[in-house]
């Protein structure tokens, strides 16, 4: 749009010197950018493992003493593949009831093992998995 006093050249050429302006400050950013380290993340699958439609706080019974030994069984399984990284317990009185971060695997992968744990079969745990960026080389203290 030609502005009061100018005429269309004026115009076009005022026009390009903001447009090449705005190229090169958007250039200058693109090279900063380029210029810092990279960040790298890795993939992994969290489990977060909820109160399920059968949860039950009694773990004091046979049938509970049971059940806390075959998901003790599951995680030592899981965690001699490798691929579980890291598992425990919140200590809160929520529905939140602990967590499982998984490495080297999709969440089918993750879900599946997972599933063997009768406290999920047997409907007292639910888990949700999801995708989860952090910076590679994540690992439990040993």
């Amino acid at each position: 749009m030609v502005g009061a006093g100018q005429d269309g050249k004026t115009a076009i050429l005022i026009y390009n010197m903001q447009h090449f302006r705005l190229v090169g400050f958007l250039a200058l950013g693109f090279i900063a950018f380029a210029e810092q380290p990279e960040l790298r993340l890795s993939q992994y699958v969290v489990g977060i493992r909820l109160k399920g439609p059968s949860w039950k706080a009694d773990l004091g019974t046979e049938e509970g003493r049971r059940m806390i030994e075959g998901h003790i069984a599951v995680i030592k399984k899981m965690t001699a593949t490798g691929k579980l990284i890291a598992a425990g317990p919140f200590n809160d009185p929520t529905e939140l009831r602990g967590l499982l971060i998984f490495r080297d695997c999709t969440i089918e992968q993750a879900r599946q093992m997972a599933g063997e744990d009768p406290v999920v079969k047997s409907g007292q745990i639910t888990i949700e998995f999801h995708t989860w960026m952090a910076p590679p080389g994540l690992k439990a203290d040993q």
